[in-house]
């Protein structure tokens, strides 16, 4: 009857854990498409922008956002730090703490996805 307890306690546990994981990557999914879709594909539905010039006269596509995490995989603190403090050409944004983390649970979400 313990055993069954514990089991029913983990099954619960998990789904929770799984529904708030995907709540939070639906939320960032949406902070993705305010902040990043003008020049990054951000969903697999969205067209691809075109390539963003930038002042060195260079014309970039950015990554889709699948790619991204491709990239990233397993490498939370260099995708954090992306996104926070980008490379050239991208331009920073100010993001709050939260929008970050929903902005990276929404890449962590594609890393199984096929490229867009």
């Amino acid at each position: 009857m313990k055993s069954i307890v514990t089991l029913v306690a983990v099954l619960l546990f998990t789904s929770g854990s799984c529904l708030y994981a995907a709540s939070l990557a639906n939320e960032g999914r949406a902070d993705a498409m305010d902040a990043c879709s003008a020049c990054h594909q951000v969903t697999v539905e969205q067209k691809r922008p075109q390539a963003v010039h930038d002042l060195d006269d260079w014309d970039v596509l950015a990554s889709t956002f699948s790619e991204i995490a491709k990239r990233y995989s397993g490498r939370t603190v260099a995708l954090r730090s992306a996104i926070i403090k980008p490379a050239h050409p991208m331009k920073e944004q100010q993001f709050d703490p939260a929008e970050v983390r929903t902005i990276m649970a929404y890449i962590r979400s594609l890393r199984h996805e096929k490229d867009f």
